[in-house]
This record gives structure tokens, sequence and C-alpha cells, in this order.
């Protein structure tokens, strides 16, 4: 998707090492997967949700069968 190579992260970690300190990098790194983790969490509820009332719609749409 991004193609990135693995010099390109070094180069990233380098750049985030410098910029941000030994001290302070670690703190933002969990910061940073804490919030990846939520976003997640909320798109997959969204997902989930669209995907029930997709599927309620569908069902009120679906002609029932008569009774015999």
């Amino acid at each position: 998707m991004f193609d990135i190579g693995f010099s390109e992260l070094v180069l990233c970690a380098i750049v985030a090492l410098v910029v941000f300190g030994p001290e302070k990098l670690p703190a933002l790194l969990r910061d940073i997967s804490a919030f990846r983790r939520q976003v997640s969490q909320l798109w997959g509820n969204a997902r989930q949700s669209l995907q029930k009332e997709l599927d309620a719609v569908a069902a009120a749409d679906k002609p029932q069968d008569p009774q015999p």
C-alpha cells in the first residue's frame, strides 16, 4: 500500500529518535499504539453496526412466504 522499504523505515526511526529523543520516544510509541487500537475498535464497531442495519433492511425487503 505505501511501498516503504527497510531503508525508509530506518530513516524514519532515526529522525524520530533525533526529534523526540530517547526519553520521550517509548511513551510516544505507546500513545500512538493506544490511539491506533482505539481507531481500530471504533472502525470495527461502525462496520458491525452498519452490517446489522443492512441485514435488517435486507430482511425487511425480502418477500415473505405466503402462509398455507
